[in-house]
């Protein structure tokens, strides 16, 4: 072993990025980044807590230049820090008036999620794509469900922390479990629009021939008009678990 770094305050899929210039990797982890010797850089404890306990920060890590100055930026979860560490944003449903809703399609069927204060983002996945007509990046978050009722849902942030869009995905039931993972972009097709890639597994709680655990990849649009639409998907079993093809615009 040739290092080992201090106990650091969350965890994340970590990510190695030259955030100075200076020709040395950084290893970005939660919210911390560690130089290439093993010694701590910085850590940020300031991003608002959720009802759980932990840090609104997330399950993966970017570097991007959010706001185009020629300076890397730290992304993980709602959450967003310069190259020093500094907070830039962090966002949370916290003491939202009245509470913060979303208006979509559930498991193949309608409903209407309202997602209360502190809403759990802290350990959503985070991709990075500029998804509009402005030179900014948009951060993609997907947070997990958590026990039976909760939501799994998708998020677009603008490059300064704005919620652009949000659009529920899967609710939790005392029968199936979804686990949703982190999301990739890409244009998957060539016609010069990323498609938005996440994958989900599906868990029955008493799993039969009939009814196996299995993951599906779904490439979704996020259209100019603000909807998040199905392209495709592709399941190992014989059908898939019904997923609703559109979300509207979530009314923000």
């Amino acid at each position: 072993m040739k290092w080992t770094s201090e106990a650091l305050p969350e965890i994340s899929q970590p990510v190695i990025a030259d955030l100075d210039g200076d020709g040395k990797a950084e290893i970005l982890c939660g919210p911390a980044v560690v130089n290439f010797d093993g010694s701590t850089r910085w850590v940020n404890s300031t991003p608002p807590t959720y009802s759980g306990g932990g840090q609104q920060v997330g399950g993966s890590v970017q570097a991007v230049d959010l706001n185009l100055d020629g300076t890397l930026d730290v992304v993980n979860g709602p959450s967003a820090f310069d190259k020093d560490g500094h907070l830039l944003w962090s966002w949370s449903t916290a003491g939202s008036t009245p509470p913060f809703t979303v208006t979509g399609k559930l498991n193949g069927g309608a409903t209407t999620v309202t997602l209360q204060s502190n809403y759990f983002l802290g350990d959503a996945f985070t991709a990075v794509a500029n998804l509009d007509d402005d030179p900014f990046p948009e951060i993609i978050a997907v947070n997990r469900a958590v026990g039976s009722g909760s939501v799994s849902s998708l998020w677009i942030f603008q490059h300064d922390g704005r919620l652009k869009n949000s659009f529920p995905l899967f609710q939790d039931t005392s029968s199936v479990a979804y686990d949703v993972g982190a999301p990739t972009v890409a244009d998957l097709d060539g016609d010069r629009q990323p498609e938005v890639v996440v994958p989900v597994k599906r868990s029955p709680q008493a799993q039969t021939a009939d009814d196996p655990r299995r993951v599906t990849i779904f490439a979704y649009n996020y259209t100019r008009d603000g909807r998040l639409q199905v392209k495709w998907q592709r399941d190992g079993a014989q059908s898939s678990f019904g997923f609703a093809a559109s979300w509207p615009l979530a009314g923000l």
